[in-house]
């Protein structure tokens, strides 16, 4: 190991994840490697004349941040789209799709989403509010989580809506009461409009990474697990950027498990691209009310949709497991979740007992029969905290007051001994860690504290929500020996804060920002 320090950090707050030696005040870093940690006395016999040397004054240093669950091109596409985050009303959504339009007056398609119908007090939008202003062009506007998007007319002219079934497994096409199409669709049934889009070209998809790379490092992330949505990813992009040393972020992903079993494919293991997981959905989610749910929805009869066939689904995993694929699964609703649970109960009774890490994406709504499971399968609670900050003020609404107890179960996951990975959901939602820390840790609304509204007995500690970012994050990609920690010989993925975040009050953990971010042994940002 190289004895000199390339960077030396002192004068700092250093929070390791490291049980065993919790706390320093100095870090010395050496090629990409963590060199040693304790004071300055200790460690400036590493530093020479080329050594930069960083004076924390007193600040935070953690371990580099990793998003356990993120769409990472499809965010930073996102970037350069039409949001609708903050739209509040149909003259807001208009405006901004007209802003857009006026801004970008070749584009073929315009794409775009983040719209919350709750934010306008739970109408759907339709395909009229697009066709009043942008009649001409084809437009695809997605929910803000995913599950449900809104096309005009046009575009489902060139779906060629009017010549075909629109019947769906696992999604459904929205008609209003006179049997005319809204322009919603919901999961499976997105197909219908998106398979007509065209895809991304090359150069944008190599600007989109550029841009989500760099956003992602100046919020202090290192390290991203980006989910395939329904279709493979563009591996061979990743791979290019990998070989030509320009991937900017350490990436855990993986294929659509029927992708991976149809082409045989097998695990790829890299330090900044690595390919360990397969993916499937087992329903969709709580805003579009495609969550499958043990109780229908308030003032309805829907339970959601279940996307799975789980006699099938066991099958599938049975192999992937066999070829040596950690099992990744979405699951929202209870019913979902249950019915998962019981999957991978068989899995391991099939499969036998071993370090397989299964892991269940989101695991929103938990019943305690199946937190045994999860206990009794290992089972990895890879969670969002941050979309608790949209929920919080409508998911009564359509799941009623007595069944938010059964959302976000973190402190009684962790009471249980489950493993929590923390990550945002990006595109769907802001990525910013800060704000999923806020949120893990009040519960709260970002403006004021709302504690009535969710459980407060849920809330979980500073540094257990820490950990879910850091250490548990890298163990739900088997990287516990590589990262997630500042220890001597791990990888130097380090970050410095702007505040003492230990000493910084609950409700100002959001506005906390990433002073330096370093990977592998560089800086490669620094705020300004």
């Amino acid at each position: 190991m190289n004895t000199k320090a390339d960077i030396l950090i002192h004068n700092a707050k250093i929070w390791t994840a490291d049980s065993k030696n919790p706390t320093a005040e100095a870090i010395a870093l050496g090629a990409n490697k963590i060199l040693a940690l304790g004071n300055f006395e200790q460690l400036k016999n590493l530093a020479d004349k080329d050594t930069k040397l960083i004076n924390a004054y007193g600040r935070s240093v953690l371990p580099g941040l990793t998003d356990a669950h993120l769409h990472l091109i499809e965010g930073g596409s996102y970037l350069s789209r039409p949001d609708f985050r903050n739209c509040r009303s149909k003259e807001d959504f208009q405006q901004i799709l007209l802003k857009h339009h006026h801004e970008n007056p070749y584009d073929k398609w315009i794409i775009g989403g983040n719209w919350n119908h709750e934010l306008w007090h739970g109408q759907l939008p339709d395909k009229l509010w697009i066709d009043e202003v942008l009649p001409h062009i084809p437009v695809w506007l997605t929910r803000m989580d995913g599950h449900m998007g809104l096309a005009n007319q046009k575009a489902m002219e060139i779906a060629g809506l009017d010549k075909r079934d629109t019947s769906v497994k696992g999604g459904e096409v929205k008609m209003n009461k006179h049997g005319e199409f809204t322009g919603l669709f919901t999961d499976n049934a997105m197909k219908l409009i998106t398979s007509q889009i065209p895809p991304l070209t090359h150069d944008e998809k190599v600007l989109a990474l550029r841009l989500a790379s760099n956003y992602l490092l100046s919020l202090g992330i290192t390290s991203v697990h980006y989910m395939p949505l329904f279709e493979p990813l563009d591996l061979d992009l990743l791979r290019q950027f990998r070989t030509d040393n320009l991937l900017k972020l350490r990436i855990y992903t993986g294929y659509p498990i029927d992708f991976a079993l149809a082409n045989n494919l097998l695990p790829e293991n890299d330090e900044f691209l690595k390919i360990g997981f397969v993916k499937a959905f087992a329903d969709g989610s709580l805003g579009s009310q495609t969550a499958f749910m043990s109780h229908a929805y308030l003032n309805s009869d829907n339970c959601g949709i279940s996307t799975l066939d789980y006699d099938e689904y066991l099958q599938k995993i049975m192999r992937a497991d066999k070829m040596g694929w950690q099992i990744v699964t979405h699951a929202i609703g209870d019913k979902a979740n249950d019915e998962l649970s019981i999957c991978y109960e068989k899995l391991q009774h099939q499969n036998g007992i071993k370090d397989r890490r299964l892991r269940v994406e989101h695991a929103q709504m938990l019943k305690n029969e199946t937190i045994r499971r999860m206990v009794h399968t290992n089972t990895i609670a890879s969670m969002q905290p941050v979309h608790l900050l949209d929920e919080i003020d409508w998911a009564h609404t359509v799941i009623g007051y007595d069944r938010i107890s059964s959302a976000y179960r973190t402190k009684t996951l962790l009471n249980e001994g489950i493993k929590l990975a923390f990550g945002s959901d990006w595109f769907v939602a802001i990525p910013n860690p800060m704000w999923g820390i806020y949120a893990a840790t009040t519960r709260s609304k970002l403006s004021f504290f709302s504690e009535e509204a969710w459980v407060n007995h849920e809330k979980i500690s500073l540094e257990q929500t820490l950990l879910a970012y850091t250490r548990d994050a890298a163990f739900a990609s088997f990287d516990e020996n590589l990262k997630g920690i500042l220890k001597e010989g791990f990888l130097a993925d380090v970050i410095i804060l702007n505040n003492d975040i230990f000493t910084t009050s609950p409700d100002d953990l959001k506005y906390v920002q990433t002073e330096t971010t370093i990977l592998n042994g560089k800086i490669v940002y620094q705020r300004k």
